[in-house]
């Protein structure tokens, strides 16, 4: 969570990697904060993570970021979307 909010690049990218192994409510809260990251390598990572956390908003999110600028944004949820 530190590391997500107050890392360098290289840092909160690990971070949002390393987030996929932990669960529960603070975990997936964390996973949101980080959806507004300025790198979009841990936007990505989260993005990946979102479906099987099972939070509520995470669908709404996903179709938010398939148009964002960024290419591996958009890749990531359209992965995350593939099924649609």
């Amino acid at each position: 969570q530190f590391l997500l909010r107050h890392g360098n690049v290289g840092g909160r990218r690990a971070a949002s990697a390393a987030l996929a192994e932990f669960k529960g409510v603070e975990a997936n809260l964390v996973a949101m904060q980080a959806l507004d990251d300025a790198d979009p390598e841990v936007q990505a990572n989260i993005l990946l993570q979102l479906r099987e956390r099972g939070i509520p908003s995470a669908m709404t999110r996903l179709l938010d970021l398939i148009d964002s600028p960024h290419a591996i944004v958009r890749e990531a949820a359209q992965h995350c979307l593939a099924e649609f």
